[in-house]
């Protein structure tokens, strides 16, 4: 048994600061998750004269996931590294 479940089990992962390069450093203040905070960063990226759609294509990003980061649903390491990206990049103030 004990052989089946080693086929299973990875090797644990430490973050440390980012998760990715293009991320902003996990010790940056990061917005804390809301539908409010979703609508100020659809709105920022509207003034600019794009959506966020679009910047999500653009990143290579599918937009839900983005959505859900920005409301709360997605809230692990990933997300908030991704709320922290999409909020630097839209412009809205932490």
């Amino acid at each position: 048994m004990l052989n089946l479940l080693s086929n299973y089990v990875s090797t644990p992962v430490t973050l440390t600061g980012a998760v990715d390069n293009k991320d902003t450093p996990m010790n940056d203040p990061i917005p804390a998750p809301s539908l409010e905070l979703h609508l100020k960063v659809r709105g920022a990226f509207v003034t600019k004269g794009t959506s966020l759609k679009r910047w999500c294509e653009e990143n290579g990003l599918k937009d839900p996931n983005v959505r859900d980061c920005l409301i709360g649903r997605w809230n692990g390491p990933k997300g908030k590294a991704l709320r922290a990206r999409v909020v630097k990049a839209a412009g809205v103030a932490a």
